[in-house]
């Protein structure tokens, strides 16, 4: 197990974050879709879409590909996904289909927050999950276009 480091900090990283060190910081904040429901806290997978020292945004990814309404997630498509560790929660990133959880749903605060989220995670520096170039794209836009629904749920 490794944390991030600060220098890891970057779009496309994917690592497993606790969501309750995220939501106690008085320095991140959580968006949420109107009227979406996200359940408890809770250890999850976090791909970063953009970054600075000054600020992160983060977006949670799942291997479920529809909502409990029937909504269909963006996929995450195998070519754009590298990396992982077969340790580390049996390599999903590479071995299961993957999905952005909702384009409105995001963190964003400082990249020295999500290092401190990050003391559990599983994989190390050589071994992090990456999402390519063209997959941020793609989220990117998801997000842009789920903007409308994105509520501060801090």
């Amino acid at each position: 197990m490794a944390a991030l480091t600060l220098d890891e900090i970057r779009a496309g990283i994917v690592v497993y974050l606790e969501e309750e060190v995220l939501r106690s910081s008085g320095k991140v904040t959580w968006y949420s879709g109107k009227g979406s429901e996200h359940g408890l806290p809770e250890r999850r997978p976090l791909l970063c879409i953009s970054a600075t020292q000054e600020e992160c945004n983060w977006v949670p990814v799942t291997t479920e590909p529809t909502t409990g309404s029937g909504y269909r997630r963006l996929p995450l498509e195998a070519q754009w996904r590298s990396g992982g560790d077969a340790n580390c929660y049996g390599n999903q990133w590479i071995t299961l289909d993957q999905f952005l959880v909702d384009g409105a749903n995001m963190y964003v605060g400082p990249a020295s927050e999500f290092v401190a989220a990050s003391v559990n995670e599983c994989t190390t520096a050589a071994t992090r999950s990456v999402l390519s170039d063209e997959g941020v794209g793609a989220v990117l836009a998801e997000v842009s276009r789920q903007a409308h629904r994105r509520a501060p749920t801090r």
